[in-house]
């Protein structure tokens, strides 16, 4: 193995434990959040409140440990042009990530609150396509880097 290779295969991991640092970190908060707002609302409860952390912690650092892991297909493969293959499609899911949680924040405190609003459920449905159109894509540029039909 190279110089560059192994730095590179360096770098790779640091950016990915970052990422999933960030998700960890996010689904803590979330959890404490969500503890806190229990405290305050006269103890009624919201199941969207209450698993509000899973959001980021299933659908954002399960996938980053797989990539810090290299368990994930395409962890650190190059397209022709030098980006990391499935980059953009990464930001789209996350896009996704963040949509779905913060419908589940809206939606868990107009629950609580006693009301209720549709603009909670296309956000939700915003956020699901984000999040399944950014892994399918992801999925169909892992397997053909190169971008060319067959």
């Amino acid at each position: 193995m190279s110089v560059k290779t192994s730095l590179e295969k360096t770098e790779r991991n640091l950016q990915y434990k970052k990422i999933l640092v960030r998700y960890l970190a996010a689904s803590a908060f979330f959890a404490v959040f969500a503890l806190v707002y229990y405290r305050f609302s006269h103890e009624i409860r919201s199941p969207w409140m209450t698993w509000l952390f899973a959001w980021p912690l299933i659908m954002g650092a399960v996938p980053a440990a797989l990539e810090y892991l290299g368990i994930l297909p395409g962890s650190g493969e190059k397209s022709e042009d030098g980006q990391e293959a499935g980059g953009q499609q990464k930001d789209f899911y996350r896009f996704g990530i963040a949509a779905l949680t913060s419908a589940s924040l809206l939606r868990g405190i107009l629950r609580i609150a006693g009301t209720d609003s549709t603009l909670v459920d296309y956000l939700f449905i915003a956020g699901a396509v984000m999040a399944a159109a950014g892994a399918v894509s992801y999925f169909l540029k892992v397997r053909r880097p190169d971008g060319k039909d067959s």
